[in-house]
């Protein structure tokens, strides 16, 4: 059973239609070939569900950034479920009819505060976890960014648990960041940059 107070604390939407028939590429491929598929994301693909077996399962997707200035990215620090500090990338769900890549801008500028555009587009990874009974399967579209104006947040952004912004040099980012499928995008990124 769909668990209603996440639906109440507005972390997931109720379904408005069935399971999408686009299904997103996989990991570091390039998702951008079918035009429509990246300008526009109707608000039924965003989120979904269906129920197999007892098992609920629900399908988001989100676009982020990695900025890049020199030889430096920015990572945020969020706290993650288990209480531990993670180090990642800026991301956040893409909203109802947004593009993948303005949804990356708006996400960085909301979680870091910083004002980019976007320099290239990087790929789609996909992972899955569970909050709390429900299985999600994510969907994440990645741009390479360059900052434009602004400044990092010092402040804790206690909605996104958000509890660090920080530029981390290219050589410290392999040992910060926590995930091994964003170790191997950043340096895909690096490559692509020739940097």
């Amino acid at each position: 059973m769909m668990s209603p107070d996440l639906f109440a604390k507005g972390v997931f939407k109720k379904p408005t239609a069935a399971k999408a028939e686009i299904s997103p590429t996989t990991a570091f491929s390039d998702p951008f070939k079918n035009a429509k598929r990246a300008q526009k994301v109707p608000d039924e693909e965003i989120r979904w569900h269906n129920k197999l077996d007892d098992v609920e399962e629900l399908t988001e997707y989100s676009a982020g950034g990695i900025i890049i200035n020199g030889s430096q990215v920015v990572l945020i620090a969020k706290l993650s479920r288990k209480n531990k500090k993670d180090w990642t990338f800026p991301k956040g769900h893409i909203e109802k009819d947004e593009a993948p890549a303005d949804a990356a801008v708006r996400e960085v500028f909301e979680e870091t505060g910083l004002q980019t555009h976007i320099v290239d587009r990087l790929g789609v990874t996909d992972y899955w976890f569970f909050a709390g009974n429900i299985k999600v399967h994510k969907y994440v579209y990645y741009f390479i960014l360059e900052a434009d104006g602004g400044a990092l947040k010092t402040e804790e952004i206690s909605e996104e648990n958000i509890i660090d912004v920080r530029w981390i040099e290219k050589d410290d980012l392999q040992n910060k960041l926590s995930y091994p499928a964003e170790k191997k995008l950043v340096k895909f990124a690096f490559d692509r940059m020739s940097l």
